[in-house]
């Protein structure tokens, strides 16, 4: 399918499987390395092979887990889940330069937050994953049924308001 994909000018692929629930992998790290990580590597590589890159979305707490998906070659992530502990601002002092965040205004605030909590999220998301580069701006996984108006305004206010470099929050 890849080579189908590169064949047809697609220069990024969206790899989307969740591995883990809010608590934790669903299973362990070792059965992870052992069973999945061959296969995603072995993706990554050929993607690049072909000139494409690769975005994961993983929700659930994928901590115990991100070594490997940046060692799999990874180029981006997203599904950055917030509410299961994956802190933008953590992973961007673990992980930045070896792979891009996406994301960062949390879905539970575009849905049932105020403006004030996504201006919050937004906020925090820029000052802490946008500094030298390597971040997308957006939600922790995507613009789900239920958002209010004035939230999905109010993330966008904030990115159009604070959201070129270099960041000054």
């Amino acid at each position: 399918t890849l080579d189908w994909w590169a064949g047809e000018g697609v220069d990024a692929v969206f790899a989307c499987a969740d591995y883990s629930y809010n608590s934790g992998p669903m299973f362990s790290p070792r059965l992870f390395r052992r069973l999945v990580f061959p296969w995603i590597k072995k993706y990554c590589d050929r993607a690049h092979q072909l000139g494409m890159r690769v975005i994961k979305h993983a929700c659930g707490n994928n901590w115990l887990l991100m070594d490997m998906l940046v060692e799999a070659g990874y180029d981006a992530y997203q599904g950055i889940q917030g509410t299961a502990t994956m802190d933008i601002g953590k992973l961007k002092e673990q992980y930045g330069g070896r792979i891009a965040l996406w994301g960062g205004v949390q879905c539970d605030s575009l849905v049932a937050g105020t403006p004030e909590d996504v201006r919050r999220d937004a906020e925090y998301a820029l000052a802490h994953a946008a500094p030298g580069g390597g971040y997308i701006y957006g939600s922790s996984h995507s613009i789900l049924i239920g958002t209010k108006y004035e939230n999905y305004m109010a993330m966008l206010d904030v990115v159009r308001e604070k959201g070129r470099y270099p960041i000054k929050l």
